[in-house]
């Protein structure tokens, strides 16, 4: 649709997850850790927060 805002939230949420996992941790348990959902949705907000404000 070529949604500017749309195309930087896609590309920061894709970097955030990537990122959270390359340093392994906040985790579930089907990738290999511990933490809930709600340690790694919030780890994932913060992050995709961190790389927009950076943008």
């Amino acid at each position: 649709h070529g949604d500017e805002r749309l195309l930087r939230a896609h590309a920061a949420i894709e970097d955030a997850v990537a990122a959270i996992i390359a340093r392994g941790a906040p985790l579930t348990g089907d990738l290999g850790g511990t933490a809930g959902r709600t340690a790694v949705a919030e780890a994932v907000r913060d992050e995709v927060r961190t790389r927009l404000a950076a943008r």
